[in-house]
């Protein structure tokens, strides 16, 4: 045979996908004519589909050498060099393609390919966009065009091409599958859902299809069917991290600690380096009180911070007795792991004068506890002076505390919907002067909007208790008593002191008239009531096995917790048991609207705070209902949050240096009924207290934006600075 027949059936079959078969000819052609260079351009082309890029390179070169001016080759050895990794000589090669061929569409698609590899998105959209033109009903071209937009979150103009694609393809699930994604991000559940079940009509052993119907699913709050996706996700790809990740979280979020612990678990044995699950572990084991792996935890998440990865989220540190320098380099590496600085978008005012344009950022303004201590600060401030914005970034859950959020602010808008960067070129869009972040590192937060600077001053506020780790936060609001001026080493943001306590309070907090009885509550007729209505998380080892011995001091005594979950009360009943305390002696308050929540703290006879994370939203409830506390005060700004509280109100008499001063002060107040009926009296004059003037607070705060205002303006660095 010939060697242009033979070349001729080669190419055939090449075209079937007989690679064997066109090899061996290809070969035979080139034994023949080792200088025909057609069997030399297709080998390599064969050789890279073989993913032996290494060798198609070579083959190509000898192309190259002989027809330098070759497009098809340009752009085909373009593809050989992209698999060898060398980026930057496949660019080179394609756009050299193109220059010898403008009209060359699978060269432009190549290069539109390897640049949204590169993160050149707009360049990789524009090449998309111009083989459209040429070819319409090109279906992938379509989905490649959407991938890219729905990078850069421009959702609109993805769905669309997703539509077209998946129009002009409508059996092939990964269109519908894609489609769903994008439905999912703006917001759209309902279509995404279809979309996704689509898909899995299509080819029901996918896992991806199921693993973003999980997420639908659980974001139109059906859990139960969300677990059932991510369970489907599962049995087709029983080794699929992210199902395992998700069906935890879901696990989590549903208050299941113990089964979300070990959800996590197997992740972490499928990808030991991933960078959630190992937080998220931990967090879940404190939220059941599972203390079996207490020191194993506090010794591996040491390690970690230690290893500077950025695989430790900043907010499980807190609740851990670690260093402030731990935390520290906790938060730092977490940030440039995850929220890198970007291109700042905020604008240069024409200048310093007119009111400040404040906005606060937050996804708690709904029944939170967030919201309810800030409400009344939002409606009191200055609107002479400033303009105050609520950016939204949660559920709107209908509630009256929404309502009235709503109203408190000069404008109002939902953006959760939106990319960090589309949030922040809206916030720099409205000429925002000081962005105010009530979320920092905390559940739902949008941490990374901040990462674009949207305002040219940013301030952290209330939500977080530590340190961000970002050097774009630029203060944290504070007070004397929960971060020092000496602590400053410790925090990247400079330290703004207000002369007061730093948590502001909503004095029109009401508190139910009618209080329940003791039967009414569980707990018995008779008998001192100790009292933590903390979250479980916050209960650590060593304060438990205070409380416990206070309970055997204290005969009849009971300790009144808060019902978080199931897990929690079960192994907090059996670590009483094991310090020798009968378990009917804790009493779980179940959850109840914040109006007769605060009524029934009068039937407590003393708060025990605890440590190292204090109570704080739950201290100040207990305060304005008129109930003691004793707190320990730790390092950490989270551990002396109670302590402020107490100075606030002139009771620093009930704030303790360690936990054996906490021990016998509790012990102290129960057996002198005189000393803590005094306390129960001064505290029922609390209200009257400046921790709960909202009007000092207001005042303070304001002084604290122009001192920063007025810095920035002159073209100073932040700097540390209290609030006389």
């Amino acid at each position: 045979m010939m060697a242009a027949d033979m070349l001729q059936q080669a190419v055939m079959l090449h075209q079937q996908g007989k690679l064997v078969e066109a090899e061996a000819l290809y070969e035979t052609v080139l034994r023949q004519a080792p200088g025909e260079l057609n069997a030399l351009h297709l080998l390599g082309v064969l050789r890279q589909q073989q993913g032996r890029a290494g060798e198609a390179a070579a083959l190509l070169e000898r192309v190259l050498a002989a027809a330098p001016d070759a497009a098809a080759v340009h752009s085909n050895y373009g593809n050989a060099l992209k698999d060898l990794g060398r980026h930057d000589d496949a660019e080179a090669s394609y756009r050299r393609a193109l220059d010898l061929a403008p009209g060359f569409a699978d060269a432009r698609c190549n290069l539109g390919r390897l640049l949204k590899e590169r993160g050149a998105l707009a360049e990789a959209a524009a090449c998309f966009r111009t083989v459209l033109q040429a070819e319409p009903n090109s279906v992938d071209l379509h989905n490649e065009l959407g991938l890219v937009l729905q990078e850069q979150g421009e959702l609109a103009g993805a769905i669309g091409h997703f539509r077209a694609a998946a129009t002009l393809a409508p059996d092939r699930a990964v269109l519908h599958h894609n489609l769903g994604n994008a439905l999912y991000r703006q917001g759209d559940l309902a279509a995404a859902e279809a979309s996704l079940r689509r898909a899995l009509e299509l080819e029901p052993s996918l896992a991806e299809p199921a693993v973003a119907l999980g997420n639908v699913l659980k974001a139109r709050d059906l859990p139960e069917a969300a677990l059932a996706a991510y369970d489907r996700a599962l049995t087709a790809a029983p080794d699929h991290v992210l199902a395992h990740y998700n069906h935890a979280c879901l696990l989590q979020s549903l208050k299941q600690h113990d089964a979300a612990a070990t959800g996590f678990g197997r992740v972490l044995a499928l990808d030991p380096g991933h960078a959630r699950a190992f937080d998220a572990r931990v967090t879940a084991r404190l939220q059941a009180c599972n203390w079996d792996f207490y020191a194993e935890d506090i010794a591996v998440m040491r390690a970690r911070i230690a290893a500077g990865t950025g695989d430790v989220a900043p907010f499980a540190s807190l609740a851990l007795p670690l260093t402030q320098a731990e935390q520290l380099d906790c938060a730092r590496s977490f940030v440039a792991a995850t929220a890198p600085a970007q291109a700042p978008k905020w604008r240069k005012r024409s200048g310093a004068g007119g009111r400040l344009h404040l906005a606060y950022i937050s996804a708690d303004f709904h029944r939170h506890a967030t919201a309810y201590l800030m409400a009344e600060l939002f409606e009191r401030h200055d609107r002479s002076r400033f303009e105050v914005t609520g950016i939204s970034l949660g559920p709107d859950d209908g509630s009256a505390i929404r309502a009235r959020l709503v109203a408190g602010f000069d404008r109002f808008l939902d953006l959760g919907a939106g990319t960090d960067a589309a949030i922040a070129q809206r916030l720099a869009d409205l000429g925002v002067d000081i962005a105010i972040d009530l979320k920092g590192h905390t559940k739902d937060n949008r941490f990374g909007l901040f990462a674009h600077r949207p305002a040219p001053l940013q301030v952290s506020y209330l939500g977080y208790p530590g340190t961000t780790g970002a050097g774009y936060i630029d203060y944290v609001i504070a007070d004397p008593t929960v971060l020092p001026f000496d602590r400053k080493n410790f925090w990247t943001e400079r330290i703004v002191q207000l002369s007061g306590c730093y948590q502001p309070n909503d004095a029109q907090r009401r508190i139910a008239a009618e209080t329940p009885n003791r039967a009414e509550c569980g707990l018995p007729a008779e008998g001192f009531v100790f009292c933590c209505f903390n979250n479980s998380y916050k209960i650590a080892p060593p304060v438990f096995a205070v409380w416990m011995r206070l309970l055997l001091q204290v005969p009849g005594s009971v300790l009144w917790l808060y019902h978080d979950n199931a897990d929690a009360e079960r192994r907090l009943r059996a670590a009483a048991r094991g310090q020798g305390v009968d378990p009917a002696r804790l009493v779980f308050a179940r959850p109840l609207p914040l109006e007769a929540h605060l009524a029934r703290h009068r039937l407590a006879d003393l708060f025990l705070d605890t440590l190292p994370y204090n109570a704080h939203t739950t201290a100040s409830d207990a305060l304005w209902a008129g109930l003691p506390l004793v707190t320990c005060r730790d390092e950490s700004f989270a551990g002396r949050v109670a302590a402020s509280l107490l100075a606030a109100l002139g009771q620093g008499g009930l704030i303790t240096a360690d936990l054996a001063g906490y021990e016998a002060l509790a012990l102290q107040l129960v057996r002198e009924p005189d000393t803590l009926a005094a306390c129960r009296q001064a505290f029922r004059s609390a209200a009257d207290a400046p921790l709960f003037d909202g009007d000092a607070c207001r005042s303070q705060l304001e002084a604290a934006y122009h001192q920063m205002w007025e810095r920035h303006c002159r073209g100073e660095a932040p700097q540390s600075f209290r609030v006389e």
